[in-house]
């Protein structure tokens, strides 16, 4: 699944700001159900920052939508979000 689109929406209508790449990464990882240590063994971050930017990136996105976001619930909060309509 191309990823980008999701990424452009959640930039444009929950976050209204751009995602870092490290940001990115750890989100398009983590939706493909990578742990943070697979991430940063990847990646050549440490994990422990790789947590960091993981942890301040679900409390970014919980307060953008409203609604506690977790690496585990990535595909049913952002799931059905497209360019057209936010986050239910």
């Amino acid at each position: 699944m191309n990823l980008n689109p999701l990424l452009d929406a959640i930039e444009h209508q929950v976050l209204s700001r751009s995602l870092t790449p490290i940001e990115r990464f750890v989100f398009t990882q983590s939706w493909d159900g990578r742990t943070y240590n697979d991430i940063a063994r990847v990646s050549g971050y440490d994990s422990v920052y790789v947590k960091q930017i993981g942890s301040q990136l679900w409390q970014d996105l919980s307060d953008g939508v409203g609604t506690k976001v977790t690496k585990k619930n990535l595909h049913i909060v952002f799931g059905s979000l497209d360019s057209d309509s936010p986050p239910s």
